[in-house]
């Protein structure tokens, strides 16, 4: 299921990324492309809840594991590369760095916030990147907790400064993406819930 989900995920984001540049990659840009890397983080950390929820409710014993570690490491390039490739962009054409190159030469009057949700959810999810290590602690609860509220962020973020969501195709895909991620969300939080109860 993974994989076929992911697999639809890049199809979907390509799809209205080629629409946008009317179906011409002559016209492909740092500023152009990096909109594309965050569709594709975001679809793949979506595509994570969903397998997650859909094994807690199926009990699936299903073997994961290698499919989490190698869209994993895929989100955790495109989460970097999607801001680093317009910041890259604004410096090489001489506007400086964040935030001053975007709120004066990127980011439309009034949307500043929407690029905060943007940068605080990107330290989320570089800080989620040490479970490895502390997913034992008990305090690590925590951090999922601000990864969760993370993904929401990032659909408003979406909303707001997506030039692809003018697509009205694709408002709808995003709205798909919003509640599916929420219905799953709650399963995964019910059935961690109940599992605390019959454990205690």
């Amino acid at each position: 299921v993974g994989w076929v989900l992911s697999v639809s995920v890049i199809a979907v984001s390509s799809l209205v990324w080629l629409e946008g540049l009317k179906w011409s990659l002559a016209r492909v840009s740092s500023y152009r492309l990096f909109p594309l890397l965050g569709l594709l983080a975001f679809g793949l950390m979506w595509v994570h809840y969903i397998v997650a929820a859909i094994k807690k409710l199926t009990k699936s014993k299903q073997p994961t594991h290698k499919y989490f570690e190698v869209t994993s490491f895929v989100v955790l390039v495109l989460i970097l590369m999607h801001p680093g490739m317009l910041v890259a962009g604004l410096w090489r054409d001489g506007y400086g760095l964040p935030p001053k190159s975007y709120l004066e030469n990127y980011i439309p009057p009034g949307l500043w916030w929407a690029t905060l949700l943007g940068t605080i959810s990107l330290i989320a999810f570089l800080v989620y990147e040490l479970r490895r290590w502390y997913k034992d602690k008990s305090w690590w609860k925590f951090v999922q907790y601000t990864t969760d509220i993370a993904m929401v962020a990032i659909i408003v973020h979406g909303f707001k400064l997506g030039n692809h969501l003018d697509s009205g195709w694709f408002q709808i895909v995003w709205a798909f993406y919003a509640v599916t991620y929420l219905v799953s969300l709650s399963i995964i939080y019910i059935y961690i819930s109940q599992r605390e109860v019959s454990s205690g």
